[in-house]
């Protein structure tokens, strides 16, 4: 146990000054941890549990970093932040619950759309299509796995090789800023 805290403490050192790989050290050892919290409010295939994951790693980081360190116990801080975050979603849901989409199967198949509405429809498509054919091969697989394929976040990691979820998350997003670079530039 001792020794996991000294590698904790170190890594928490490290990556105050820059070290990018122990952030992702830090982020190992943390995972496990937070995914048990997380599986006790929602289960594993739960819409949200990886995204509350992922802030609640994020957030640790982020509070190490603006911080400069941490004193303490850091998986414990990690455990409450997911837990925190657990309750808020948890109450939230229950203020709205959710419909099921197959509930709604009827109403959204009968969109009463017009020519208009189906000519523009249709032109986003287009132009969506377009914007992905544009891009490289890791971006394609990152929003074809997002967004068309929903395939979980772990998958699409080890698909294009990053170390860490949070740099697929990045990743997604450098992907998205070139897709609409392209959408805006279209004519």
């Amino acid at each position: 146990m001792q020794n996991s805290s000294n590698k904790i403490n170190d890594a928490i050192a490290k990556y105050v000054v820059g070290d990018q790989r122990a952030g992702e050290l830090l982020y190992e050892e943390l995972v496990p941890h937070i995914k048990k919290s997380v599986a006790q409010y929602f289960s594993v295939g739960d819409i949200d549990s990886d995204d509350l994951i992922q802030d609640t790693i994020l957030a640790v980081l982020d509070y190490i970093t603006k911080n400069n360190g941490f004193d303490g116990d850091l998986t414990r801080f990690a455990i409450t932040i997911a837990r925190n975050r657990c309750r808020n979603v948890a109450n939230t849901r229950s203020r709205r619950p959710e419909t099921l989409v197959d509930e709604m199967a009827d109403w959204l198949t009968d969109t009463g759309d017009g020519q208009l509405d189906a000519m523009m429809g249709h032109e986003a498509r287009v132009a969506v299509q377009e914007a992905l054919s544009k891009l490289g091969k890791l971006c394609k697989k990152v929003i074809k796995g997002f967004y068309l394929n929903n395939t979980p976040i772990e998958e699409i990691r080890l698909d294009i090789g990053l170390k860490t979820v949070q740099g697929v998350y990045s990743r997604r997003q450098v992907c998205l800023d070139e897709m609409m670079s392209y959408l805006t530039h279209l004519k």
